[in-house]
């Protein structure tokens, strides 16, 4: 495991699948540093980047920094793999005129997993302990993807032509300019994006709620983009407004 925890934190493994089913919680009481077990007995090693034990390669993944996971989160997860499962005609469009022939595939059985980035670009990076402490909030049924992805760039690099289930929040970072060093950085992160598509949820902030349509986005952006409308899923409920709350009433 330290193994595992060294070489993904110095960069010589950019990911980490884990899959809380048969994978045990380790916990080393002289370092306490933790990770869920990287490795099972079933492990194969499909790419010299990754080590895996999930049997699956997501098609389907939710990035967050999930301090904590909570039910909105799942609950974008559950509706964005029910809806690529139906193969709803309006996701399997998303970017056709961008990409042509060569665009997205029809998912007839899309493969779910959270993704967990140690690396941020707003955050301090996450050492082994916090990182076990966020684990710790995933059930055995969960696949996670641990990585050191800071960017969307560098997720559509290691998960190639996968589809990301957003907050609208999350869509206007990627867009934003200033996470960016210039219009010319801007543009080659949306070249390496050309190939995945974005599932965008609404979010509120404050007493606004922004959905996509409210959104002022790149144009090479908003093409990957479909809307979940808010009729069809909306809990306004963040990790920040759960800490908070922990803090206020710790018992």
């Amino acid at each position: 495991m330290t193994q595992a925890w060294d070489a993904l934190s110095s960069g010589a493994l950019d990911a980490l699948g884990l899959e809380a089913a048969g994978v045990d919680d380790i916990l080393d009481p002289s370092t306490k540093k933790a990770l869920r077990k990287p490795f099972a007995e079933e492990a194969r090693i499909s790419d010299p980047r990754f080590a895996t034990p999930i049997r699956s390669w997501p098609t389907l993944l939710l990035p967050g920094s999930f301090n904590p996971l909570h039910e909105g989160h799942r609950g974008m997860l559950d509706l964005a793999s029910s809806l690529m499962g139906e193969e709803q005609e309006d996701l399997r469009n998303i970017g056709i005129m961008h990409h042509g022939a060569s665009g997205f595939e029809p998912t007839e059985t899309p493969s779910p997993a959270f993704e967990l980035s140690i690396e941020n670009v707003d955050k301090p990076p996450l050492d082994a302990l916090e990182a076990a402490a966020r684990l710790e909030h995933f059930a055995h049924r969960d696949a996670l993807w641990l990585t050191r992805s800071a960017t969307f760039s560098d997720k559509a690099r290691l998960f190639p032509g996968a589809t990301f289930a957003v907050g609208a929040d999350t869509i206007v970072r990627i867009g934003d300019l200033r996470y960016y060093e210039s219009a010319w950085a801007r543009n080659l992160a949306m070249h390496a994006l050309r190939r995945c598509r974005f599932l965008v949820f609404c979010r509120k902030t404050g007493d606004r709620l922004h959905t996509l349509s409210s959104l002022d986005l790149p144009p090479p952006l908003r093409i990957l983009c479909q809307e979940i409308p808010a009729e069809a899923f909306r809990i306004d409920l963040s990790s920040t407004s759960l800490r908070l709350a922990k803090r206020s009433n710790p018992n």
